[in-house]
């Protein structure tokens, strides 16, 4: 978990300065596919 706390703590400011609402979504998604890979690897 710690993983995925501290690269939501790096991207913030990127997903911040997109602003664009399909942007958001995308990067969402991907967050949740890196949280979901981070605790099948932590598991």
């Amino acid at each position: 978990m710690s993983g995925a706390v501290r690269m939501m703590k790096v991207l913030w400011p990127f997903e911040a300065a997109l602003r664009g609402e399909a942007s958001n979504r995308l990067m969402l998604r991907w967050l949740m596919t890196v949280v979901v890979s981070d605790e099948e690897k932590a598991s």
